[in-house]
């Protein structure tokens, strides 16, 4: 079957080739003079044809014409193309010549060969079909003429198999992608990269302050189980609490929804007692600055749980016209060592960094303290 379909496919080459070989024999038939001498017309108008063929290779209908019936006809190979992409035009042009050219040769032998290859093939009963004429170099042949039909129906199987062959190979180079194909695609791929970043980020940030506070509570409950039963209802009610509202927040994460939470329900949800100062009208902050800013802080109180434990905290929002300021300070808890690694500062780094801001981060007072600057104007 897949030689059948490339055989088609050259014969289908041959057809788009007639238009340019009857425009030629128009031209050149009708000039008595230039024909003067042409043994062979039909092979002369066969080479005056491919270069006005090639020249219709340029354009993009060439391509659109070629891409999905050789990814149809030719086999695996050819399925590499991709449809969608624009291609390189000289190679467009390369690949239609070579598929017209080669099309043409194929056709015009399977049109040929097969009648002539059965006359040589009945030469010996020509007598009993009652043959009186046939043509001379058949009976140059001689004996041998039934061979020699045998030989011409192979050798047009093997032209048609290995044209097909040449075709398939080169439909992915030649049709391929182009180098704007290719960049278009690299960026589709960094893209999705940082998508897929940024989802990592999200989930990151939510699940892991939620744990966070449910470690803290569950570990708040465990030790007054026995002498605080009240306390303890409450830290595991404040659990399922906080576990219900990270379950919902964890669908608007892998939802990719553009809402995003208030500076006071970020703080409520977090367990510590923050004083917070906010200067300046929040509703300004930009969607996507306000989304970045809200993540920041979220991390910032997760990394103050993870390291100082549960001890009062300071924030302070200063947002300016064209940029705000954001300070967050804690003391250092017992036994605390902050450093200047760990996944959430370089998530709170890279959050910064998209947005063209600034980070700064230290212990200058025995206290831990987080500054970020963000430009209101959101990535440049």
């Amino acid at each position: 079957m897949r030689i059948l379909r490339r055989w088609l496919y050259l014969i289908i080459g041959g057809a788009l080739l007639m238009p340019f070989i009857v425009l030629v024999t128009v031209l050149l038939g009708s000039n008595r003079s230039l024909m003067e001498g042409v043994v062979n017309a039909d092979l002369l108008y066969f080479a005056a044809a491919l270069p006005l063929a090639a020249v219709a290779g340029f354009f993009p209908l060439a391509r659109t014409i070629e891409v999905p019936m050789a990814r149809a006809m030719l086999g695996d190979r050819a399925q590499a193309v991709d449809p969608a992409g624009r291609g390189d035009r000289g190679r467009v042009a390369l690949y239609w010549l070579a598929h017209v050219g080669l099309g043409g040769v194929v056709s015009a032998m399977t049109l040929a060969i097969p009648p002539a290859a059965v006359i040589m093939v009945l030469m010996p009963f020509a007598a009993d079909l009652g043959w009186r004429q046939h043509p001379p170099w058949v009976d140059a042949l001689g004996g041998f003429a039934p061979v020699a039909g045998i030989a011409l129906l192979a050798g047009l199987v093997l032209a048609a198999v290995g044209a097909g062959e040449a075709l398939a190979r080169l439909a992915p180079t030649l049709l391929g992608p182009s180098a704007h194909d290719r960049i278009a695609t690299l960026r589709r791929t960094a893209e999705q990269l940082a998508e897929r970043n940024r989802l990592a980020r999200e989930l990151h940030d939510s699940v892991g302050h939620t744990l966070s506070v449910v470690i803290l509570q569950a570990s708040a409950a465990s030790a007054v189980l026995d002498t605080d039963l009240e306390f303890a209802r409450k830290a595991l009610s404040h659990i399922e609490e906080t576990a219900r509202e990270a379950q919902s927040e964890l669908d608007d994460v892998l939802g990719m929804l553009r809402e995003t939470p208030r500076l006071r329900h970020i703080l409520g949800r977090s367990g510590l007692q923050v004083d917070a100062a906010v200067a300046g009208d929040e509703t300004r902050i930009p969607p996507q600055v306000a989304h970045e800013l809200h993540q920041i802080l979220r991390e910032g109180l997760t990394n103050i749980i993870r390291h100082a434990g549960q001890v009062p905290a300071r924030l302070r929002l200063d947002i300016r016209d064209a940029e705000l300021e954001m300070t967050l300070s804690n003391p250092l808890g017992r036994g605390s060592s902050r450093v200047a690694g760990g996944r959430g500062l370089q998530g709170i780094r890279e959050r910064v960094s998209v947005l063209r801001g600034e980070l700064a981060f230290g212990v200058p007072d025995e206290e831990w303290v987080l500054k970020v600057k963000l430009p209101l104007g959101g990535p440049s």
